[in-house]
């Protein structure tokens, strides 16, 4: 028993290891409606998400928008990165 616990405990810390953030970064092109809405559309944010993540990146420059593992993260920054928003995953 103590052993499948230590077995599932590894797992998670693996997992913690592996989770990765992108980040949405300020520009001077894009409009917050813009913005609000493509998060909404394609990071499945509540519209106080994503008004909340577009002032953060307005007024700190960056913001974490979103933190997972690489594989579910990629498509979502390419869809981000094709309406021309500055997205870096980390």
């Amino acid at each position: 028993m103590l052993e499948k616990l230590l077995e599932e405990i590894t797992e998670i810390a693996e997992q913690i290891k592996l989770e990765n953030r992108l980040i949405l970064y300020n520009d001077d092109i894009h409009s917050f409606d813009f913005v609000i809405t493509s998060l909404m559309d394609v990071c499945g944010h509540t519209e106080t998400q994503a008004e909340q993540c577009a002032m953060l990146a307005h007024i700190k420059g960056k913001c974490v928008i979103k933190s997972g593992l690489k594989q579910s993260l990629i498509p979502i920054q390419h869809e981000l990165e094709c309406r021309e928003l500055i997205i870096e995953l980390q």
